[in-house]
């Protein structure tokens, strides 16, 4: 992967969103941000598509009445 894990987890965040699979792209966002191998701006473009997801999951459980994921 040639020390890109940080590419590779966004990639797979975005495939899971695609896949209507939020709760797994967070997930995959919070790899991301442990990777270590992002420059600032890598991380800070993460870092806002995590908080925009998290605001996405959370109203999407409010609107069907689900409990909140975990962070």
């Amino acid at each position: 992967m040639l020390n890109r894990r940080l590419a590779h987890h966004r990639a797979q965040a975005e495939a899971h969103v695609l896949n209507g699979s939020t709760g797994a792209a967070i997930e995959q966002l919070q790899l991301a941000l442990k990777a270590g191998d992002g420059d600032y701006y890598q991380l800070s473009a993460t870092e806002a598509r995590l908080r925009q997801l998290r605001q996405q999951d959370a109203d999407e459980r409010k609107d069907s009445g689900r409990k909140p994921a975990k962070s």
